[in-house]
């Protein structure tokens, strides 16, 4: 039996990596985990105890203590995924010497499946010969990096960020005003470093082969094409999606026509490296940078 296509879900944040995440999941011909982010590339030579390792103790933790009051027709889906979470924690924490722990967690429950997938969006910021590594780790790989206007991914970076930090829901609007005018100022450099689709861009094309690699826009995501599309490079049978359904869509917060603009400015080189790459760009793509 053929091994299975090892999928790279390598991001942007806040671009649907979640809705392809959930549609593989559903697919019949795909064997996904049920910890989305392993975040096993991300934390390669960042010392013993990097943050994602201690958020997926806390993860953890919480599940394990939510498990006592949950109803008894959930409990086998949600130990499977503590199992999961578990396993993950001692790759991460395991040896990394030719990944060999890392390739057993995502094969060893493949059986007859023709996919396996790690959606990890923070994959987007590694380096060329990381993602180079990553490409040639197994027989068959692939990856697909979704893109989503600049300055909507930003500004739902914020406001995800935002969520995480405010005590009472009342608050979101100010804090996320304030961690949006940070990143402008440059004080924040995480959410537009995850807006370095320039970079990411050239990292894919020095280290990873065409065949071998998929770049999508989210704003047509959500269609039967683009679902052909992603089953078609993934050698995957067609299998409808629910594509009125959005995942961690977020809260609905105007962003300022001032910041607006100055996200623009800021963001214009990327969206000038987009442009340089795809003959056409979406509606709202032109309309952003029509107003920069």
């Amino acid at each position: 039996m053929a091994q299975a296509t090892l999928l790279y879900g390598i991001g942007a944040t806040k671009a649907g990596t979640s809705w392809l995440y959930r549609y593989l999941s559903r697919h019949p011909e795909c064997a996904m985990s049920s910890l989305k982010e392993l975040h096993y590339f991300d934390t390669l030579n960042r010392g013993e105890n990097p943050w994602q390792i201690k958020a997926l103790r806390r993860r953890i933790k919480t599940e394990k203590a939510a498990l006592s009051g949950m109803p008894a027709a959930k409990v086998a889906a949600k130990q499977r995924q503590l199992q999961d979470m578990e396993r993950g924690l001692q790759v991460l924490t395991g040896p990394r010497e030719g990944h060999r722990s890392y390739l057993d967690f995502m094969f060893d429950q493949a059986g007859s499946a023709r996919l396996v997938g790690d959606i990890t969006p923070a994959y987007a910021m590694l380096p060329a010969a990381t993602l180079g590594e990553m490409a040639g780790l197994a027989t068959g790989t692939r990856f697909i990096y979704i893109l989503r206007d600049p300055v909507d991914r930003l500004w739902s970076n914020v406001r995800m960020l935002a969520r995480r930090n405010s005590e009472a829901p009342e608050d979101m609007a100010t804090r996320a005003n304030e961690l949006m005018d940070a990143a402008l100022r440059g004080d924040n450099s995480d959410p537009l470093k995850r807006s370095d689709y320039k970079t990411t861009l050239r990292n894919l094309e020095i280290s990873v082969p065409d065949s071998q690699r998929l770049v999508l826009f989210f704003e047509e995501l959500f269609s039967d094409r683009t679902i052909e599309r992603i089953c078609s490079f993934l050698g995957l049978s067609y299998h409808p999606a629910k594509t009125d359904r959005k995942v961690h869509e977020g809260e609905a917060l105007v962003l300022s026509e001032d910041r607006r603009h100055r996200a623009q400015i800021i963001l214009q080189d990327q969206y000038t490296a987009v442009a340089e790459r795809f003959s056409t760009l979406p509606d709202r793509w032109q309309q952003n940078m029509a107003r920069a």
